[in-house]
């Protein structure tokens, strides 16, 4: 339980990174490449790789507003 909290953390911490730094497409990309690397250092990415199509979604969709 405690390390889905610290991967939603984190994630949450990588997209608002991703999409403050980069621009256009590079946003989706970059976090990407951080949530896979972040979920990867967890050793989370084969439970938890739902959490990326959530996010990526979220922030398609944000970026759509």
């Amino acid at each position: 339980m405690i390390s889905l909290i610290i991967s939603l953390i984190g994630l949450w911490i990588f997209f608002k990174l991703a999409f403050w730094v980069f621009k256009g497409c590079g946003q989706v990309i970059a976090f990407l490449i951080l949530a896979v690397i972040f979920l990867g250092v967890l050793g989370s990415l084969v439970k938890l790789w739902w959490l990326i199509i959530i996010f990526l979604g979220i922030g398609l969709f944000a970026q759509k507003s």
